[in-house]
């Protein structure tokens, strides 16, 4: 039976005061979340060359899972745990997982969410935004949004279709554009995302970063 394989989580946290500092007409409320996970499935494989010999291990990619307010964020974890009851996703090097363990492993990297610049060290994050003009039938609140998103981020490519590609992690008004308006893409965010990734250290992406910080003096 095939199943997912988590290896990696990792999250970064806008701070609602920047977040308002660049977008302050949609009056953000609370801080808001990236999550990222590293994962494939256990019976696909992909070759490299380690010391001359070429070797086969797992494929394994980032990708962008959830996004929005702590609870939100949650909200959607807790929707992909139930894929660890019957075996359908365990953390590597676990012979299973049960639901409230990914869960709970989930809520500790939100709560240790490192800030966009400091996950920048190590991953680069784009977004497709692709928001439908509906045409003659575009009612007007949908019209007034589209403009403000437009106002933000410049005139969009498409007619029947608006497109916008966003760096949350490199432009805060790219991040606030994401936040305030990428429920009206209508995809899951893991399919809007695409996410690179420069980790060579043996370390979880978030315990790498923690030991990179400069210390207090």
């Amino acid at each position: 039976m095939s199943y997912r394989i988590v290896y990696d989580l990792a999250a970064t946290r806008f701070s609602t005061d920047t977040l308002n500092a660049v977008f302050p007409d949609h009056g953000f409320s609370s801080d808001q979340y990236l999550f990222f996970e590293l994962g494939g499935d256990n019976n696909l494989y992909e070759s490299y060359a380690s010391r001359q010999r070429i070797l086969q291990r797992r494929v394994r990619n980032w990708s962008l899972i959830a996004m929005g307010a702590e609870w939100e964020v949650m909200r959607q974890l807790v929707t992909f745990a139930a894929s660890c009851e019957g075996g359908g996703m365990r953390f590597s090097g676990a012979s299973d997982t049960a639901a409230e363990t990914y869960i709970r492993k989930c809520r500790a990297i939100v709560s240790e969410a490192v800030t966009p610049d400091t996950l920048l060290q190590k991953m680069g994050c784009g977004v497709s935004l692709q928001i439908a003009t509906l045409g003659d039938e575009c009612p007007e609140w949908r019209k007034r949004k589209i403009e403000t998103l437009t106002a933000l981020l410049g005139q969009p490519k498409g007619t029947d279709t608006h497109q916008w590609f966003v760096r949350p992690l490199h432009e805060m008004k790219d991040a606030a554009a994401l936040f305030a308006f990428g429920y009206m893409d209508g995809r899951p965010i893991y399919n809007m995302a695409s996410v690179s990734v420069i980790h060579q250290s043996k370390l979880p992406l978030m315990k790498d970063l923690a030991m990179r910080k400069p210390l207090a003096f």
